[in-house]
């Protein structure tokens, strides 16, 4: 026989007292990329709409008029009177941090980049310090460089 999991009701309550919390504050990873596309639309072409973001986020329409109805009920965005979505100061705030971290993230990346090749950099100086110039191969080898 298989026993059955049972989940004691407090439990059950307290996983549907998260979710609900969770969507009435929360903003998910899919919706901070719907306001970066607004946002990054705006300032490319002074103006976003439905099709612009889907076609940016390549997502249907369908999903984008989804989401901007809870990001428009959320204070994030709010429409015009010819439909164009702008960020509210509220979203523009979740878009430059968002746009900060991207940014951070890149740079970490860079220095981290930076640091690997002086590390390359300084172990091929300590070799060439190691060199002896007047052993004959490369004493030659330092001649045919110039």
């Amino acid at each position: 026989t298989n026993p059955t999991v049972r989940i004691p009701k407090n439990r059950s309550s307290m996983f549907e007292n998260v979710w609900k919390s969770y969507e009435q504050n929360e903003l998910t990873h899919s919706a901070a990329h719907h306001l970066m596309a607004i946002h990054e639309l705006r300032e490319s072409y002074g103006y976003s709409r439905v099709s612009d973001i889907a076609q940016h986020l390549k997502i249907t329409k369908g999903s984008v008029s989804s989401a901007m109805k809870l990001l428009k009920e959320r204070g994030y965005v709010a429409e015009d009177h010819n439909r164009f979505l702008e960020l509210t100061e509220q979203g523009l705030k979740v878009a430059a941090k968002r746009d900060d971290k991207i940014f951070l993230l890149k740079m970490k990346g860079s220095l981290h980049f930076l640091l690997e090749e002086k590390k390359r950099a300084l172990e091929t100086w300590r070799h060439v310090l190691r060199l002896n110039p007047e052993d004959e191969e490369v004493a030659s080898m330092i001649s045919s460089l110039n």
